[in-house]
């Protein structure tokens, strides 16, 4: 059968896409990049909450090393928290390989160690302390006349995020004999 229209606009008319091809050519565009984009965000938010979390962990792993270092150096002498079962938000003590005192407490949500030649910040500036408490413990032995004493260290690490996507927060409580 033959159609009426030149040869001419009759190729014209096979070598095109139609409106209908077009549409479904962006419909299924539009579905895979919102696929990939969707799978970047989430792949994007999880390492932003792996990031959080290392920063979090280590900084916490980093304090409670340091304050063990410290009171393990030998010769410490703990003046607060002062008596078994006592409980205190700094760690006040002498000795222990320095001259002077040496103080661990809560500075702008920070722990600081603050000696009698300055003062240092333990942890980093995108996390926040929000619990340190130590506890004075004590081991005496009538027997052999000898005490020891441990302190116990409850600390409490956060993300300084307000972003609801970066929060974390992490705690430990460790016990470490004084030496």
């Amino acid at each position: 059968m033959k159609s009426n229209e030149p040869t001419s606009q009759r190729a014209v008319r096979l070598s095109g896409f139609s409106l209908l091809e077009l549409l479904i050519y962006m419909a299924i565009l539009a579905i895979a990049v919102l696929i990939i984009s969707g799978t970047f965000l989430s792949l994007n938010r999880g390492r932003l909450q792996s990031e959080i979390r290392s920063e979090v962990n280590s900084n916490l792993r980093s304090a409670i090393s340091r304050i063990a270092y410290d009171l393990k150096k030998g010769g410490c002498v703990v003046s607060t928290p002062a008596t078994a079962g006592a409980t205190s938000t700094s760690l006040i003590y002498s000795g222990c390989g320095e001259a002077g005192t040496a103080t661990y407490q809560i500075a702008s949500n920070r722990l600081q160690k603050t000696t009698d030649t300055g003062s240092d910040f333990i942890t980093g500036d995108k996390v926040r302390l929000d619990n340190l408490l130590f506890t004075r413990l004590q081991n005496t032995n009538a027997v052999l006349g000898t005490t020891v004493v441990s302190i116990g260290i409850d600390m409490t690490i956060a993300n300084n995020s307000a972003s609801p996507d970066a929060t974390y927060s992490a705690s430990e409580k460790t016990t470490v004999v004084v030496r």
